[in-house]
């Protein structure tokens, strides 16, 4: 009798700017559209990026407006990644778009702007 080999468990994917930024280059290429796995997954981390965005600590929190389309989203980050990705490449990639977001849409910009309504 032959013992039953378990398959091994999926390896996570690597999450360093060197290893998701093509996907999302190829994402803003496509206007949004996934057509590689690896677009597929910057399009699932940014949006799991944008779904936490609001219950980070309002000292490093941000909100995207929902009028902005996702494939812009992406364009900014990689926009603002892009110039320094030498020196960046091997850096968490989630840690950078987080960054990004706080930068371009901070939460204390938009409680102002909404206050004044």
């Amino acid at each position: 009798m032959r013992a039953v080999q378990a398959e091994p468990p999926q390896a996570r994917p690597p999450v360093t700017v060197e290893a998701v930024l093509p996907g999302c280059r190829s994402l803003v290429a496509t206007e949004g559209v996934p057509t590689s796995s690896e677009a597929g997954f910057c399009s699932g981390l940014i949006d799991g990026l944008l779904y936490l965005g609001a219950m980070i600590p309002t000292d490093f929190c941000f909100v995207v407006p929902f009028g902005i389309p996702h494939d812009r989203v992406v364009a900014a980050i990689v926009d603002e990644i892009e110039p320094i990705y030498p020196s960046v490449r091997r850096q968490h990639f989630r840690a950078l778009a987080i960054e990004v977001l706080e930068f371009k849409w901070p939460c204390h910009v938009q409680a102002r702007t909404l206050d004044r309504k």
